[in-house]
């Protein structure tokens, strides 16, 4: 082996063997993002139907129990439904839109934990004061999750709206014994205060 060949094999060797140092270059940019608060667009308010019992029998269960998380940005509801072909829960929370905009059903998610499946349909309808229906929206349909979510941002005026919701339950598939956790129905709203055609955002997990 003569010597050129011996100087290439060395130079192999010592750059397997040798790890290489590469020069990197980084850029460093900084941001500043300065946080305010401003009164909401829109937020949910207790109504006299969100608490709603037999006459005034406290040993009587409430037929829906709701309020409206702190500061108004959502609303609980405990519910409880019958075997009747339809439970509908007229004005059980107020909704204050305080600047016209767009509003949206974006995700609905349905869990249960009773043996079978109890509601078959579930819609929210958001009324005026006059209880005319202003916009429905399809929660559950047939059993499942309403598929075609979200719905299209519909324009809302500024001003107090009513809440209500329709349960259909399964004829025949309610427990004998009263429970009060058959289902969870959790609902994320949309408001665009700009455009009828807002870009996706990323919701929590359920």
């Amino acid at each position: 082996m003569n010597k050129k060949r011996l100087l290439l094999l060395s130079v192999f060797l010592v750059s397997v063997f040798v790890p290489v140092l590469v020069a990197d270059v980084i850029y460093y940019y900084q941001g500043q993002i300065t946080v305010g608060n401003v009164a909401p667009p829109m937020y949910f308010a207790i109504q006299p139907n969100g608490n709603a019992k037999i006459g005034n029998n406290f040993n009587v269960p409430s037929y829906i129990n709701a309020q409206p998380s702190s500061g108004g940005s959502g609303f609980t509801a405990q519910v409880n439904i019958t075997n009747a072909t339809y439970n509908y829960y007229f004005n059980f929370m107020g909704l204050a839109v305080s600047k016209t905009g767009y509003i949206y059903l974006a995700k609905v998610a349905y869990s249960y934990t009773a043996t079978n499946n109890p509601i078959q349909n579930a819609t929210l309808y958001i009324m005026n004061q006059q209880g005319q229906i202003v916009y429905k929206y399809k929660l559950i349909v047939n059993g499942v999750v309403n598929s075609t979510l979200p719905s299209t941002p519909l324009q809302i005026n500024s001003g107090s709206y009513i809440v209500s919701l329709l349960i259909v339950p399964y004829q025949g598939t309610l427990p004998k014994t009263p429970s009060n956790d058959l289902a969870t129905i959790t609902v994320n709203f949309g408001f665009s205060p700009m455009t009828a055609s807002p870009p996706p955002i990323p919701l929590p997990s359920p």
